[in-house]
């Protein structure tokens, strides 16, 4: 039950009486009364924010309609992301892979992110550049599949990740 660990953590751990100790925790009696209630076809994340009381949903709504807007960096956003690669200019050595969905510029040769990455993790280093590879990518999830895509090419020519690469 790994996927509730974040109800477990609010909640808490260890052997619970809930229903004469069915089950192991609270997030497990959380989820079984949820399920009872509405089904087999329901969202966590949607059962969390009326067990929280966070959001707008009360009782009447349907607990299988989006609650909002979903953050740009979920893998549920359809936000167009573009997926982009930091180098060496010098040694021209891909340091990283990462994607973004932040505007591209107008030329459609770098973005905001670019940018910062490049000032806050390289200091500016004249030697760094970036390059947009990728502009049109449709929604978060396809943009993490081209970033693990792409490390994964990048292991299976040089044997290890790019030298600065965090994620994937």
């Amino acid at each position: 039950m790994g996927g509730y660990s974040a109800i477990n953590n609010f909640l808490g751990n260890g052997t619970s009486d809930i229903k004469g100790g069915k089950y192991e925790n609270r997030s497990d009696a959380f989820h079984d009364g949820y399920e009872q209630k509405y089904g087999d076809n329901y969202n966590l994340g949607q059962a969390a924010t009326l067990f929280f009381g966070f959001g707008k949903q009360n009782s009447k709504s349907n607990p299988n309609k989006n609650i909002g807007k979903v953050h740009g960096n979920s893998k549920l956003s359809t936000k167009v992301q573009h997926g982009y690669e930091i180098v060496n200019v010098k040694t021209g050595e891909i340091l990283e892979y990462g994607i973004s969905g932040q505007t591209l510029r107008k030329d459609g040769s770098s973005s905001p992110r670019i940018d910062q990455k490049i000032r806050t993790k390289y200091n500016n280093d004249p030697n760094v550049k970036g390059n947009v590879l990728e502009k049109e990518i449709p929604g978060r999830q396809k943009a993490l599949e081209w970033e693990i895509n792409k490390v994964s090419e990048y292991i299976n020519t040089y044997g290890q990740k790019p030298v600065k690469q965090i994620k994937p």
